[in-house]
């Protein structure tokens, strides 16, 4: 069984903002069921980039679930659901890094990370370190980070 989604799923502050009522493939995969899009969770304090982001990655075909509260993501987001994981570096109280280390050594994270900022401090040695993929300084170009998650996901 083949499933095609047309939709994303967005949490600001915990709420749901989601158009479509259950999006259970992104938190609760069925076994048996391949899903043709790729997933990617959004993690950014700004709604300005978490709506450009999800308009631009969701155009291009991609499942994309949202939020401005990396606390939501440690808590309750399982990230094997996703293939990648993009997040800003410069949130409260918990950054990109210690996300993405959670992530990592926590839960096992496997997929692709990438913090965006313009405050990073660490150079890309630390960054493989801590399992970071890549790293775009803010302000970016969507296009440079699509063009790298088509070459990881396709």
């Amino acid at each position: 069984m083949i499933l095609d989604y047309e939709y994303y799923h967005m949490f600001v502050n915990g709420v749901s903002l989601s158009p479509h009522p259950y999006p259970i493939h992104l938190f609760s995969p069925i076994k048996g069921i391949k899903v043709i899009r790729k997933n990617i969770l959004l993690v950014d304090d700004d709604p300005l980039v978490i709506i450009s982001m999800l308009q631009f990655l969701c155009g291009k075909g991609y499942n994309v679930v949202a939020t401005n509260s990396p606390e939501a993501v440690m808590a309750s987001i399982d990230p094997d659901c996703y293939d990648v994981i993009i997040t800003d570096y410069k949130m409260e109280p918990v950054n990109g890094i210690e996300l993405i280390r959670f992530l990592r050594n926590g839960r096992g994270f496997s997929g692709k990370a990438i913090l965006v900022s313009g405050f990073c401090h660490l150079n890309k040695t630390e960054m493989g370190d801590i399992g970071i993929d890549i790293f775009f300084e803010k302000p970016f170009e969507i296009q440079s980070i699509y063009k790298k998650i088509r070459e990881w996901i396709g």
